[in-house]
């Protein structure tokens, strides 16, 4: 015989028991309206190849100026650091924490450093693993992640040591205010 019990239920007895990867989140559609405009800034001002008639807007400012160019790679990282918290919020959710957490941290920021070296080698066409923007935008969230994963009070701490590691950035003492 089969059970048609679990047919029969609520719908809300059904979204408890559906994988939270099958689950839907909410999206917050300015903030994927604003990512989707700077990533599309980032390909126009990058393969944008006009020559004499480039617009003064699509090419970087000398020093001390500042041209729409200048503002993709600071929209970027805010969009990274803005979506880090939604990262991090949903790790635990998907049954990821401790050094798991770390760890895929960790693999987005290698995969992103290495992704940045290999366009700039190309570019340059010889083996380069300087600091282009993507390895900055890889290290930056990588720190990002690491601190906060460390900081916010009672919030379980993902990285051992993290309320010594991070003292001088606690005020009163080294621990977070409950």
């Amino acid at each position: 015989m089969t059970d048609l019990s679990a047919a029969s239920s609520s719908p809300s007895t059904l979204a408890a028991d559906t994988p939270v990867s099958a689950q839907r989140t909410a999206r917050l559609t300015a903030f994927d309206a604003w990512r989707g405009l700077t990533v599309l800034l980032m390909l126009l001002v990058n393969n944008v190849a006009l020559g004499s008639h480039m617009p003064a807007q699509l090419v970087h400012a000398p020093f001390g100026g500042m041209t729409l160019t200048d503002l993709v790679f600071p929209w970027f990282l805010f969009c990274a650091g803005a979506a880090l918290p939604f990262s991090l919020a949903a790790m635990p959710r998907a049954g990821v924490t401790g050094w798991a957490r770390v760890r895929r941290s960790l693999e987005r920021a290698v995969l992103l450093y290495l992704v940045g070296a290999f366009l700039t080698s190309v570019t340059l066409g010889a083996f380069d693993l300087g600091l282009g923007v993507l390895q900055l935008i890889a290290l930056a969230t990588l720190g990002a992640a690491l601190l906060g994963d460390c900081g916010a009070a009672g919030r379980r701490r993902s990285l051992p040591g993290c309320s010594w590691g991070t003292a001088p950035f606690w005020p009163m003492g080294g621990t977070p205010r409950e």
